[in-house]
């Protein structure tokens, strides 16, 4: 009996001490954890230049109603903005196209002031970007249009389709 009682305490012992044949060690190890966070900017809108009706015997410049494009960039991050030569560009000019006759071209410009001095376009003679820092905001960008007082003014209604390309 005193044999039955020894056993019984020393697996009692065992129990509350955390001993166990089937766990006898411990080993540790790392594991790594990363992660990327990247400056973020978009192109949330765009909102169309719009020249009004003209007279085709007009002579004079005709302004546009301003468009817009509103970028979105982290808060401290530079940006530039860049507008395309659109779909029909000749040297210096964009140029619109007829809609009822494609072979009817308007000359145009878009600037990035309204005294409309500075053309918007690396890609156009004298063009260039227009610049800034992002707020983490929405931020709206102006965007003037001229059609020059050269320009032929054949009847017809004009389109053209201008890239926007935001660099950060």
């Amino acid at each position: 009996m005193k044999k039955l009682v020894f056993r019984a305490a020393l697996a009692a012992a065992a129990v509350c001490s955390g001993f166990s044949g089937a766990n006898a060690g411990q080993a540790t190890g790392t594991l790594s954890v990363s992660a990327t966070v990247l400056t973020q900017c978009e192109v949330s809108q765009t909102n169309a230049v719009v020249f009004p009706s003209v007279l085709s015997s007009n002579s004079s410049y005709v302004n546009a109603a301003p468009g817009s494009v509103v970028i979105t960039c982290d808060s401290g991050h530079g940006y530039t903005v860049d507008l395309g030569n659109g779909g029909h560009f000749s040297s210096p000019w964009r140029q619109m196209v007829g809609t009822g006759n494609s072979s009817h071209l308007l000359e145009y410009q878009l600037y990035s002031d309204s005294l409309y001095s500075n053309i918007w376009g690396s890609g156009i003679t004298g063009g260039g970007t227009v610049s800034g820092t992002g707020t983490g905001s929405a931020q709206t960008i102006t965007v003037y249009g001229r059609i020059p007082s050269t320009a032929t003014f054949t009847t017809d209604g004009y389109t053209d389709s201008v890239t926007v390309t935001l660099n950060y």
